[in-house]
């Protein structure tokens, strides 16, 4: 039987008053630990020993109210860089005796805040612009949920004191959106460029500074919604603007069906490795190569000389004459040389497809000079670190026990010594490994002496004290 309305009114009231009241309490996420760690950049400041380590959390199953971007300055947390002037409180790095990996879970936030900012959920590729503005750096991130946002965040010299371009510790609030009806006059919503993924930023400041372009990974349609006429762009800004924005039309250029993945940008052109082929009859997605001053799209066909299904990750030398790329299905990481990069209709030639461990994402080529190039490669699935030297054409090793699904590595190098920061997805730490890069009688060695924060015990069991906040 229901109630009287006098008895029910309250009731009514306390029900409504208590929902209203769990959707004024702001969840941020926490900003003394990772949560779904993805892409990283390192920095080292003159006259740092260690550096500074950004981290891109993804916030993946939606716990804390945003992601978030952490600036860990090394030296706090008593970590020191490669080089190793100082080396890791423990013997045996780079040879010796073997030595278990130094656990650090206080990442030596500073209390008064500035090292961290938060940003929209489900982050993807990041990078820093040395030059940014005002004599102020600034770091650039891709974010994939609501508002499809580009997020810039401005950050001292030293590499810490992070703020939200303009201003602020959210940058969700200032985000640059991709994918809302940026129509022209007359236009059916598109161009748009739903969930961004990808960064790339020129080196040639005295030809065209602070040229920003950024993929995205799901197909414009047009109407919006509708499912139709669907299409994939490459979006291009000026970073170095005070507000930067993008412009329509022509800050979108179309690469046809199959969208995009990671770039490079060139004299010339751009280099975009694409996956997720949308139509037996849509051109090769594997490589895009778009005008940077015609904004048109030659399609190189490479996926005629090795068939793979999709790519990730691309790595490109600084001559442009070799582009490194991880393919998908089968797991690969193929070689292709290239004539005339500048040219219109530059030539590439696969020269050898790689077998790599299962999973394979992210890429980071290392230009050793008068030597071969050495490149590191996350591989998801297999929980490993590959290490291909373009020397041998070979994989040097492959570095195991990395963590739990491998997703983005960053390189402190110093000579011929290096440090691979590498985030672990479904881990939430970061793990270090310090390697010798090799010379020609000398070969490449690596191995895992650290790992960096607290591990998400709540992906493995739901109920574990880590997962702070979760109800």
């Amino acid at each position: 039987m229901r109630a009287p309305l006098k008895h029910r009114a309250p009731l009514l009231f306390c029900v409504l008053s208590l929902a209203c009241a769990q959707q004024a309490i702001p969840n941020p996420s926490p900003e003394d630990r990772f949560y779904f760690p993805t892409s990283l950049n390192f920095f080292l400041p003159p006259g740092a020993a260690s550096g500074i380590l950004y981290v891109a959390s993804a916030n993946y199953d939606r716990r804390y109210d945003q992601g978030n971007l952490l600036a860990v300055n090394l030296d706090r947390v008593n970590a020191p860089g490669s080089g190793l002037p100082v080396g890791l409180p423990v013997p045996g790095i780079l040879g010796g005796d073997e030595t278990l990996a130094v656990q650090f879970t206080d990442l030596g936030m500073n209390p008064d805040g500035g090292d961290a900012v938060q940003i929209q959920s489900f982050a993807g590729e990041m990078l820093r612009d040395p030059e940014g503005y005002g004599g102020r750096p600034r770091l650039w991130v891709a974010t994939r949920a609501e508002g499809d946002l580009l997020e810039g965040i401005s950050t001292d010299p030293s590499g810490e004191g992070l703020v939200c371009i303009p201003a602020g510790n959210n940058c969700v609030f200032s985000g640059i959106s991709l994918a809302v009806e940026q129509e022209p006059q007359g236009g059916q919503g598109q161009p748009a460029a739903p969930q961004p993924y990808g960064l790339a930023l020129s080196s040639d400041d005295s030809i065209v500074p602070g040229d920003l372009w950024v993929t995205h990974i799901r197909p414009a349609d047009s109407p919006p919604t509708s499912g139709l006429d669907l299409d994939n762009y490459v979006v291009h800004l000026d970073a170095r603007a005070a507000l930067p924005t993008v412009t329509v039309p022509t800050s979108f250029v179309s690469v046809g069906l199959g969208s995009g993945n990671s770039l490079f940008v060139g004299q010339s052109n751009v280099w975009v490795s694409g996956r997720a082929q949308l139509s037996i009859t849509a051109l090769d997605v594997l490589m895009r190569v778009v005008d940077r001053y015609t904004d048109t799209t030659f399609f190189p066909q490479i996926g005629l000389q090795y068939a793979a299904t999709e790519a990730r990750g691309l790595a490109m030398r600084a001559d442009e004459s070799r582009i490194y790329l991880v393919g998908n299905e089968p797991d690969t990481l193929i070689v292709v040389d290239v004539e005339q990069p500048s040219s219109e209709f530059p030539t590439l030639t696969v020269v050898r497809a790689v077998a790599l461990p299962a999973g394979p994402n992210a890429i980071r080529l290392i230009e050793r000079p008068g030597i071969a190039d050495v490149l590191v490669i996350t591989c998801q699935t297999d929980g490993s670190l590959a290490i291909y030297d373009d020397g041998t054409g070979e994989l040097a090793l492959v570095v195991e026990g990395v963590g739990i699904a491998p997703y983005d590595v960053a390189v402190d190098q110093r000579g011929n010594l290096a440090r691979f920061f590498v985030s672990n997805f479904d881990d939430g730490r970061v793990a270090v490994i310090d390697a010798t890069l090799g010379e020609p009688a000398q070969p490449v060695s690596a191995r895992i002496v650290a790992t960096l924060g607290q591990q998400q015990g709540c992906i493995l069991v739901t109920n574990d004290a880590t997962c702070v906040g979760s109800q």
